[in-house]
Order: structure tokens, then C-alpha cells, then sequence
């Protein structure tokens, strides 16, 4: 894909390697989901968990919060699919006004929920309605295949796709120390695949960011999200800087603080909450990264 001219500093060798937001038709067209977390917190405690949910406090998004930001966005930016995840999206007691919510504003006609899928057994029945995927996160030691054959058959019943991926290792990705090798930092960043090939853009009351990990790592470490999103505005001039945003070739500030999708992949499991903070983000960027896993 290519960006509109001028709205990325990359060489022709990295565009090759790299899927940019669009304009077609008037609208910003992503590479591919808007990610929209709706509580931070979780039940579960996975190490170098991308969101830092076992660090952060709870914190619930509101319907009408995420109607009036996508009812904003609508207009100028339409993602392939809507993605309503947390922290666990499952704890939100609010789940079937936030699908609302969504639908009503017509951002996507795609809307999945991912989840751990402990918590599917209490899935309030109204969500079949409002959603067309469930897609759970399956950790080991936490499910098993009987545990989700109900809500398959279920999701069957009712015309729902149901996903399960597996996921026996998590990428090692942030750190306390900044990392000052500006050359490394802007590596890291080129080569991540969050931004640059998945495109995993997020929409956390009133704020895009373009990369998701830095909605969670800034305050993790005392600094505002906001250095590294762009609020929401109902002006004239913000579509274009949105799509500017989107595709420039400047590392975030987070960035310096994270190996992308280019960490060492190490086995999950299940860490105490109150030690998360020292055990996934006391290495340095330098140690964290795969061995030649950068070009």
C-alpha cells in the first residue's frame, strides 16, 4: 500500500515492507482494526502482557463516551472491523451498551470481542446479537477444550464466528530504561509490525493512538499517554492530520522504552500482580530484542 504523498517520510525500500493508512473515497482507510479496550484491568496476570493490565488499576470505559468519540470518527476513518477488548473486556458489567454503542455509531460493520474466555460462562446472552466474532486468547493451564465447546456451539447456533488462538509464548517488549541509541530506536520502529503491517490503531476516551502499547507503557512510567495521541476534534484540518499521524516515520516516545515485535519470545505464564512491574520491565531494550531479529 501507499500513502497519500507527503504523509510518510520512508524510503521506497521500507514502504515496500510497510502497510499504510489510505485515502479513499474522503475516508482514511486503515490497514486493518480499531481497537477499542474498555477496561483496563484483568483477571489474569500473564507476563509482558502488551496492555500492562496486571499493573494498571481498574478503570471502565463508558458507552456514551465511546458513541460520541466513534460518532467523531466515523465520518473521515472506517477500520475493517471494531475490536472491543481490555484488560478483559468480559469484566465490563456495561458489555452489551458498549456493543450498542458501536453498532449505533456504523464505524464498522464487523464488531469480535476478544477475550481470555474464563469468563464466557457468564457471557450475557444479548451480545450474540450485537457482535459477529468472539475470538479468545487461550493461555496455557487457563482453559481447556470442554471449557469452550458450550459457547462454540452456542456461537454456532447463532451465526457467530468463534475463534480460538493459542498463545504458548509472549514477546518480551517493554522496559523501565530508556533506551538513548536514537538508531536503535528508530529500527525498532520500522520494523514493528503494530504499527506498520497490522495496524493496530486504538481509540481510548478521546484520544487515537496509533500504536496501543503506548496508551499503557507512558503512564506505566510516570508520563502522559498523551505524548504519544492525538485527540479527538471535530475541526476541519484533523483528518489530515490524522492520516499524518498515522503514517509518519517518527518514533513515538514509548518507543524508546520498547523492542516492538522484534522482543525474544519467551513462555507465558501466570506472574504475582504486585511483582509484574519488576519482572517485565526491568531489562533493558537491548536485552529484550531477538537476536537478529533486526535489518
Amino acid at each position: 500500500m501507499q500513502a497519500a504523498e507527503g504523509s510518510s517520510g520512508f524510503g521506497e525500500s521500507c514502504l515496500m515492507l510497510t502497510k499504510l493508512s489510505e485515502m479513499k473515497e474522503g475516508i482514511i482507510v486503515p490497514p486493518a482494526d480499531l481497537e477499542l479496550p474498555i477496561c483496563d484491568h484483568c483477571n489474569l496476570t500473564c507476563s509482558h502482557c502488551n496492555h500492562c493490565s496486571p499493573a494498571l488499576s481498574p478503570w471502565m470505559a463508558r458507552p456514551q463516551q465511546i458513541l460520541d468519540d466513534l460518532t467523531c470518527l466515523a465520518p473521515i476513518y472506517r477500520p475493517k472491523r471494531v475490536k472491543i477488548l481490555g484488560g478483559e473486556p468480559l469484566l465490563h458489567k456495561g458489555l452489551v451498551e458498549i456493543l450498542q454503542a458501536v453498532r449505533e455509531s456504523g464505524i464498522s460493520p464487523w464488531v469480535f470481542i476478544t477475550t481470555n474466555g474464563s469468563l464466557l460462562h457468564r457471557l450475557d446472552p444479548r451480545v450474540w446479537d450485537l457482535v459477529q466474532e468472539i475470538e479468545v486468547s487461550r493461555y496455557p493451564g487457563v482453559l481447556s477444550e470442554s471449557n469452550l465447546e458450550k459457547t462454540r456451539q452456542t456461537a454456532q447456533e447463532r451465526g457467530v464466528r468463534f475463534t480460538v488462538v493459542d498463545y504458548s509464548h509472549f514477546r518480551a517488549n517493554f522496559s523501565r530504561h530508556q533506551n538513548l541509541d536514537s538508531d536503535l530506536v528508530f529500527r525498532i520502529y520500522r520494523n514493528c509490525k503494530v504499527v506498520f503491517l497490522w495496524g493496530c490503531h486504538m481509540l481510548k476516551d478521546g484520544w487515537f493512538f496509533k500504536c496501543p502499547r503506548a496508551a499503557y507503557l507512558l503512564p506505566l512510567l510516570g508520563k502522559e499517554a498523551s505524548l504519544d495521541g492525538l485527540r479527538l476534534e471535530k475541526t476541519e484540518d484533523f483528518q489530515s492530520r490524522l492520516l499524518e499521524y498515522l503514517n509518519s516515520a517518527t518514533p513515538l516516545q514509548a518507543c524508546s522504552h520498547c523492542a516492538g515485535t522484534l522482543g525474544r519470545l519467551e513462555p507465558h505464564h501466570l506472574g504475582p500482580r504486585a511483582a509484574w512491574k519488576d519482572l517485565s520491565l526491568d531489562r533493558p531494550v537491548s536485552e529484550l530484542l531477538e537476536p537478529g531479529g533486526l535489518t
